[in-house]
C-alpha cells in the first residue's frame, strides 16, 4: 500500500494507522516521498515520484523496500541508476485519473517490462476486467478499482 498524503492535515495520524493496519494484515506500506515520515511511522519504505527519485539514493539501505514511479521507457530506463527496487508503470490502460497520460496497452507494457532491469507494477486503469492481460508480466497496482473492492 502506498500513502499519498499530499496535503493531508493529519498525515502523521494517518500514516501511523495505515502503517499498523498494514502491519496486522501484512501487507508492505510505503509513504510517497516523505522518507521521513516513512522512517516516523515504521513504514516499510518509500515511493519517489520519478521527479523526486534522485532523492532515493540519500535513502538508500534505510528501508526494507523502495519504488518509483515511470510514465515511459525512458524513464523506466533512468530507474536503473537509482537504488529503487520497483517502478509503478502508468498509464497501462484507459484511465479516469486526471494524470493519466495516453495508455500503454498490454503489449506495450510488456515489452517494457522485459526490457526493464527490475520488476514493473502496471497503474493505470487497472480493473478486474483486465488485470488478466498483465498478470503474466507485471505486478499490479490500482486505485479507483482497490476502492470499488473494498
Amino acid at each position: 500500500m502506498i500513502y499519498r498524503h499530499f496535503g493531508a492535515s493529519d498525515a502523521a495520524g494517518t500514516a501511523s494507522a495505515l502503517a499498523r493496519i498494514c502491519r496486522e494484515r501484512g501487507l508492505c506500506f510505503l509513504i510517497a516521498s516523505d522518507p521521513l515520515l516513512a522512517m516516523a511511522t515504521g513504514a516499510d519504505g518509500v515511493h519517489w515520484p520519478h521527479a523526486k527519485v534522485a532523492a532515493s539514493r540519500k535513502w538508500q539501505g534505510r528501508f526494507a523496500l523502495m519504488t518509483a514511479s515511470a510514465h515511459s521507457p525512458e524513464e523506466l530506463r533512468v530507474l536503473a541508476r537509482y537504488p529503487v527496487d520497483a517502478a509503478l508503470v502508468s498509464t497501462a490502460f484507459a484511465s479516469n485519473s486526471p494524470s493519466a497520460r495516453a495508455p500503454l496497452g498490454a503489449l506495450r507494457l510488456r515489452a517494457i517490462a522485459r526490457a526493464s532491469a527490475c520488476p514493473v507494477f502496471a497503474l493505470g486503469g487497472v480493473s478486474a476486467e483486465n488485470a488478466a492481460q498483465v498478470a503474466s508480466f507485471s505486478g499490479i497496482a490500482a486505485v479507483d478499482a482497490l476502492t470499488q473492492v473494498f
